[in-house]
């Protein structure tokens, strides 16, 4: 593979870059932007398939017998589980490479766009893995309360997509209520939920609307060890970043960052450091104002047909070279309650609140 340093070439070399050169060095530039997808473990659909077959979360009742007597048997365990069929979904990307706009620009065209290719790429792998995570579906409010309150028991409200009438004044993503503010006729507010959180109750309001703490995550951690999931992660963004290490609830002493990791082996994408036992990983492509605490062992399956791959063609007949890009895959959920969401911490536009 060539290293993105050689692929800073002029419009005579563009010809000598092969597809695979290009899918290589997108896959390069947006490995550090892949953080919940990276959690999925891989399975590889075999050759001459179209779909594999992963494991869901088991049913068991293990028996674990005591101060058993000589020569007596002891109770049997039982352990089953349910299989689901995945189908890779397929994705691509076509570009085309212009020699005249090669030679007339003064930046590197070339590197420009894998940099755009890639943070296109890992946006659609990353949104892909979130909406599988914590199974997103999109709902309304169109009846208001007074012209002005709305609610909704889709909940928890993960982001506000979009508004169509009217000023949002507040938001409580917990409890499902919205507030304008003015009175309006008609209009309607849509949204992202959490289904599985929904339905699993594995979801908490933040203490301190507004703030992300370390304190909140333990508080939702209880509710996921209950169902006998232990979190390794949590996963914020960036904006919420600076709350969440320095909030009132810890001291900042408490966090090791990487650079003070005994080994560098398995620091994940977006790693920053460890808050007693959970990694937090951050990324600008979380939505704002929540936190996902996820048992990274049980969360599920990345199922790939083909990774990214490319295929160069010359179009002399317009002096310029395109480029088709293809991957195949698909994520799955194998345990549902390896995920819990915290919420109510949104700042900025679509504040939230605690009623």
């Amino acid at each position: 593979m060539n290293g993105i340093e050689e692929l800073a070439l002029g419009s005579a070399d563009v010809a000598a870059i092969s597809g695979q050169d290009i899918a290589d060095s997108i896959l390069e530039l947006a490995y550090p932007k892949f953080v919940l997808s990276q959690l999925y473990k891989k399975v590889q659909i075999p050759d001459g398939h179209k779909n594999v077959v992963v494991p869901l979360r088991p049913s068991a009742t293990i028996n674990v017998s005591q101060n058993v007597v000589e020569g007596t048997s002891i109770s049997l365990s039982s352990y089953s589980f349910t299989g689901q069929t995945i189908s890779a979904s397929k994705q691509g990307i076509r570009f085309e490479i212009d020699n005249e706009a090669l030679e007339s620009t003064k930046r590197n065209l070339m590197e420009d766009l894998l940099n755009e290719a890639s943070n296109e790429w890992a946006k659609v792998q990353e949104q892909n893995a979130q909406t599988v995570a914590l199974d997103l579906r999109t709902e309304s409010i169109s009846s208001w309360t007074n012209g002005t309150l709305g609610s909704t028991t889709f909940v928890p409200i993960i982001a506000i997509t979009s508004v169509g009438a009217g000023t949002i004044s507040w938001v409580d993503y917990a409890k499902g209520s919205i507030a304008l503010t003015s009175s309006i006729s008609a209009g309607t507010v849509s949204f992202l939920y959490s289904n599985m959180c929904k339905n699993n109750n594995q979801f908490i309001s933040v203490g301190d609307a507004g703030t992300l703490s370390l304190w909140d995550a333990f508080t939702l951690r209880s509710t996921l060890v209950a169902n006998s999931m232990y979190p390794d992660i949590v996963l914020v963004n960036d904006i919420d970043l600076p709350t969440f290490l320095y909030s009132r609830d810890i001291d900042a002493n408490f966090l090791v960052t990487t650079k003070q990791y005994t080994t560098k082996e398995n620091i994940l994408s977006g790693e920053i450091g460890m808050l007693f036992p959970l990694k937090i990983l951050c990324s600008p492509l979380v939505p704002e104002g929540i936190g996902v605490l996820i048992d990274s062992a049980r969360l599920g399956y990345n199922v790939i047909k083909r990774p990214l791959e490319a295929v160069q063609e010359d179009r002399s007949e317009i002096d310029s070279t395109w480029y088709h890009l293809w991957s195949e895959n698909s994520f799955v959920v194998a345990d549902s309650f390896a995920v819990g969401v915290l919420v109510n911490a949104k700042t900025g536009q679509y504040p939230a609140t605690n009623l």
